[in-house]
C-alpha cells in the first residue's frame, strides 16, 4: 500500500484488497483511518505523523483493521518514507501482513520491492556485510542484471574500483544509523558501461532497533562512455 502524507491511500496491490475485502477504486478513494479499528486509530495516526514529520525511517506495528464484511482482522504493519532526490519525504509505503508475528528483513525489503516494481526507480537492499538481499526491476533495467544474477553476492560488484574506499565510508555510514541523500556516484553496468546515479541510501532495523540491512535507491543520470 502507498500512501500520501495525509494518509490517503494511492497504490494497492491484490493481496491488500484481499486482506480488507474492498476493490482497488474503493480503496483509493479512503484513507488509512478508514480502515484502522477505533481502538487502534490515535496510536497510528501519531506513529505515521512522527515518521512523516520527524523525517525518520519508518516504524512496525501490529494493529486491527476493520474489513468491508465488518470483520475485525489483526494485521502486521511495516511504514516507510518514499523519498524525493533532495530527501524529502513525498509519499508513504506500508507492507501489511494478515496475522499477528514477526517477519524478517528480507522478506520486508523484497515486498516491499514488489509493490513499486513497476517504478523504473532501482531498489535494492544489502545485509550488514553488504551481500544483495532483494533486487527489484528497476535495478535490473540500471544496472542489467536479472535477480538471479545478483543474489547473496556483494553490491561492490557494481562500484568501479575507483569507488571502493567511498562506497566502504558511505556503508560505515548508514550502518551509524546515518541516511545518505542524492549521493551523485557512479556503478558499472552489465555491459561494462558506466552510469551517473543519484544515490539514497537508509538504514533497515530491526525490532529492537538494531541496523540489520541497507535500503539504496539510485535514479539514473545520462550515461557516461564506458
Amino acid at each position: 500500500m502507498v500512501t500520501d502524507l495525509e494518509s490517503g491511500i494511492v497504490l494497492v496491490n491484490r493481496t491488500f484488497c484481499d486482506i480488507v475485502g474492498y476493490s482497488e477504486e474503493e480503496l483509493v478513494e479512503m484513507r488509512m483511518a478508514d480502515i484502522t479499528h477505533p481502538d487502534e486509530a490515535p496510536l497510528n495516526i501519531n506513529r505515521f505523523r512522527r515518521m512523516v514529520e520527524g523525517g525518520g525511517t519508518g516504524f512496525r506495528i501490529e494493529t486491527r483493521y476493520i474489513r468491508k464484511d465488518g470483520q475485525v482482522v489483526r494485521i502486521s504493519k511495516s511504514m516507510s518514507p518514499v523519498r524525493s532526490d533532495n530527501g524529502d519525504i513525498v509519499q508513504a509505503v506500508a507492507v501489511v501482513r494478515n496475522g499477528a508475528g514477526r517477519e524478517s528483513v528480507q522478506d520486508e525489503a523484497c515486498r516491499l520491492a514488489q509493490i513499486i516494481a513497476s517504478s523504473d526507480v532501482a531498489i535494492v537492499s544489502i545485509d550488514t556485510d553488504m551481500n544483495i538481499q532483494s533486487w527489484n526491476r528497476g535495478a535490473q533495467k540500471l544496472y542489467g542484471y536479472s535477480p538471479a544474477e545478483v543474489l547473496g553476492r556483494s553490491i561492490m560488484m557494481i562500484v568501479p574500483p575507483e569507488k571502493f574506499d567511498e562506497e566502504c565510508s558511505l556503508m560505515r555510514s548508514i550502518r551509524r544509523g546515518e541516511t545518505v541523500h542524492s549521493h551523485e556516484t557512479i556503478r558499472v553496468h552489465k555491459d561494462g558501461s558506466v552510469t551517473t546515479v543519484s544515490l539514497t541510501a537508509e538504514p533497515i532495523y530491526d525490532d529492537n532497533g538494531l541496523v540489520v540491512g541497507i535500503s539504496k535507491i539510485a535514479r539514473s543520470h545520462p550515461r557516461m562512455s564506458g
